[in-house]
């Protein structure tokens, strides 16, 4: 796994470092839907995406590939054999497009359809979360030397609801206001 991990790692900050090329130059016009109104991509996704895939199909040939844009690469097939990854080459881009900076990469190795490693780098913040299957999770800081100060997260434990921390979010389907009421 320890080759996964350290190519994951590779992967996920060049994806990154596109990413950061692209935030707050591109906007709502230079995307489109993928149906409903608020599902959008833009040239960022694809063309992370693509660099994604062609990292991962040049190291690991045989797995298969699950991605948000489009790519199936050997879906079916990997999911009989056992391994595949999972990718999401710019989660949040209704965030990116409008220049809020709470976008990221996510990308997961299953196998057999049990996750085992995966990584979530959050771009403007310059911070990764990890985890291989075992091990916990951790958060990391990106430097030019890569990703430092790994530190082992925890579960809070608050006593009452009032002292913790939740958060939503409402994806991007449709809904109805009549949901919120």
């Amino acid at each position: 796994m320890a080759d996964r991990k350290t190519l994951l790692e590779s992967i996920i900050l060049e994806a990154g470092s596109g990413l950061k090329r692209y935030f707050g130059r591109i906007g709502l016009a230079h995307a489109h839907t993928k149906g409903q109104a608020v599902d959008l991509v833009s040239r960022a996704d694809i063309e992370t995406q693509e660099r994604i895939v062609r990292a991962l199909k040049r190291h690991f040939p045989q797995d298969g590939i699950l991605a948000e844009e489009g790519d199936l690469s050997g879906y079916q097939d990997a999911h009989a054999k056992g391994g595949l990854w999972v990718i999401d080459p710019l989660d949040g881009t209704v965030n990116f497009l409008h220049g809020y900076p709470l976008f990221g990469v996510s990308i997961a190795y299953c196998r057999d359809g049990v996750p085992e490693l995966g990584a979530i780098y959050a771009v403007a913040q310059d911070e990764v979360y990890w985890t291989v299957k075992g091990k916990g999770a951790h958060r990391g800081h990106v430097t030019p030397r890569g990703i430092t100060r790994s530190k082992r997260l925890k579960v809070s434990t608050p006593r009452e609801l009032k002292d913790a921390l939740m958060v939503t979010g409402f994806g991007n389907s449709a809904f109805h206001p009549a949901d919120f009421a």
